[in-house]
């Protein structure tokens, strides 16, 4: 189980070899969740994202 952070930013710039799905496991917890960030941020499937990009996580 991946460690969580004390506090989930409000969001989080992409970086050069990110998936949303690690960054879903990373400070949410689970992988599965990179649907809520891509439905929050209107990411759509097969989107590109550019590194310095910023994401808006979803809270709770």
């Amino acid at each position: 189980m991946a460690k969580l952070p004390k506090e989930i930013p409000a969001k989080v710039c992409f970086r050069r070899g990110d998936r949303l799905s690690a960054l879903a496991e990373r400070y949410l917890g689970d992988r599965e969740r990179w649907i809520k960030i891509a439905e929050l941020n209107g990411l759509r499937k097969g989107g590109r994202l550019r590194a310095g990009q910023c994401l808006k996580l979803p809270v709770g």
